[in-house]
């Protein structure tokens, strides 16, 4: 793992003890990492830029998905049938257990996502045909698990919002939560060629419809007069959909390469322009959307791997492969900084890391 300090032309591996097993999960000021299978580690980063370790947890089984609140503090680990959330210094705030609610049924939880908007996160348990909102609002309200009627005559027990689980049951077969945008309270995800919409203000269902290929964790949002649209790649177009009616605005023609229609790994939206990450195993390229066409970007040697684009600072950061780079761009792709990573393999992805340094 190596990190780079904006506005230092240096690049600092993390050490080496860290013993890294998958990608890190960035938090504000730090990092988690899972050590081996069981243990999960954070890192934290000072004023100075000087890494220290801060805190460690062991589970007695394997993590198999972990993932931070919109605003760092807490974080969540799946292992097994449970799910533990974490503050920064590794103690147990809650631990859910996977079950439905009459612990007929259990199951592992599959994904963890943060809502940035809703400050909360939400989390799909296949096994129970659930998806599950928790809460990171101390001001929450309380959750009623028991029918509407119960809680209008005062005989439900209230259990507090504040890191409660708010239940969600979709049935099977049930979507993984793939695109989030704090914008917006709706998270899209796919069964096999269906693509389903889901509204967490209502807990159900509010679209789906069969589109192959679609690739809703690559897709983008971006505001429209006063409404939106949001761009979603499928198969070898681009649909403008119009999410107040799910219907589609207009179908884009992907960019080319000499071997067909480029891979579409990620888009972004910064102001008006629509970015495009296309990369497989041996192509890689990006793209801008500009006057009604796709122009792709001169980045130099490399093959880019990975984009993030950071919008209230009208910036982008990618990360390249063969020889391993990463780059600051301008909202017109123009290079601001360019600093060569450690020749230690291809890069897999690229953060911001906000709060070190």
């Amino acid at each position: 793992m190596c990190l780079v300090h904006e506005g230092r032309s240096v690049s600092q591996p993390l050490p080496a003890a860290i013993g890294v097993q998958r990608s890190p999960l960035a938090v504000s000021g730090g990092l988690w990492f899972l050590d081996g299978a069981h243990d999960l580690r954070h890192w934290h980063c000072d004023a100075e830029g000087r890494w220290q370790h801060a805190a460690s947890r062991s589970f007695a089984e394997d993590v198999h998905a972990l993932a931070a609140g919109a605003d760092s503090s807490i974080v969540f680990a799946a292992h097994g049938e449970r799910l533990s959330a974490l503050d920064d210094s590794a103690a147990l705030l809650r631990d859910f257990d996977g079950s439905d609610l009459a612990g007929r049924r259990r199951g592992r939880a599959a994904a963890i996502v943060a809502h940035p908007g809703r400050h909360s996160v939400v989390v799909s348990w296949p096994a129970l045909g659930e998806w599950w909102e928790i809460s990171l609002d101390r001001a929450a309200a309380p959750i009623f698990d028991g029918l509407v009627h119960d809680y209008r005559m005062g005989e439900a027990i209230a259990k507090p919002g504040y890191l409660g689980a708010r239940r969600m049951p979709l049935g099977l077969p049930m979507p993984e939560p793939e695109f989030v945008d704090a914008r917006v309270p709706w998270v899209a995800g796919r069964v096999g060629d269906a693509l389903q919409v889901v509204n967490l203000d209502v807990r159900r269902r509010i679209g789906a419809w069969t589109l192959p290929g679609a690739l809703p964790a690559a897709a983008a949002l971006q505001r429209s007069g006063s409404g939106w649209i949001w761009w979603l790649p499928a198969g070898d177009a681009l649909h403008a959909l119009e999410p107040s009616h799910w219907r589609t605005l207009d179908r884009l023609a992907l960019p080319r390469h000499e071997s067909g229609v480029v891979p579409v790994q990620r888009l972004q939206v910064l102001g008006d322009t629509l970015w495009l990450l296309a990369a497989d195993a041996s192509h890689g390229s990006l793209w801008l959307r500009r006057a009604d066409a796709w122009q792709q970007v001169a980045l130099g040697p490399g093959r880019p791997v990975a984009l993030q684009a950071d919008p209230a600072r009208r910036r982008a950061l990618v990360a390249t492969a063969d020889p391993a780079r990463l780059l600051v761009l301008a909202e017109d792709a123009a290079v601001q900084q360019d600093w060569t990573l450690p020749a230690t393999g291809e890069p897999r992805g690229a953060a911001w890391l906000s709060g070190c340094g």
